[in-house]
């Protein structure tokens, strides 16, 4: 495997520091989530996110926990078609990363968290539990 042209480490908020001040809401109470929640959530995350460097500035208005709730059952995608211009699939990890590194965060839409990553993690309730051993979307930055 040749070397990527792209750094092994980055996070957004290396390009964009006054992401690390925006509550997209990177947290969510686990309380009343389920499978059917998470993906509008996910996807509302990410078009804030992105919003907010569109704009070169943490906007006031965003997407909050109620456009989820209202978009219950929907799919990242659906979410991206309704409220932007569609998405895009990213196939490699160098798409990945050229897309994070020109545009911002992404999603993930198969990720499947294992019981003994989620032990592991740093972040505290990172995922959800209807969500272990399953596909779960997850913002990337």
């Amino acid at each position: 495997r040749s070397p990527s042209k792209f750094p092994f480490d980055f996070h957004v908020h290396d390009r964009w520091n006054f992401l690390t001040s925006f509550k997209y809401p990177r947290r969510l109470k686990t309380d009343g989530i389920d499978k059917d929640l998470l993906p509008p959530m996910v996807g509302y995350q990410c078009i804030n996110a992105r919003g907010a460097i569109a704009h070169g500035a943490i906007p006031e208005c965003t997407f909050k926990h109620d456009a989820a709730k209202s978009a219950l059952g929907f799919s990242v995608e659906k979410i991206f078609q309704t409220v932007g211009k569609g998405s895009k699939s990213l196939e490699t990890i160098d798409e990945i990363k050229k897309e994070l590194m020109d545009r911002g965060p992404v999603v993930s839409v198969s990720f499947v968290p294992t019981d003994p990553m989620v032990e592991k993690t740093t972040y505290p309730e990172p995922f959800f539990n209807c969500c272990i051993g399953q596909e779960h979307p997850i913002l990337i930055v």
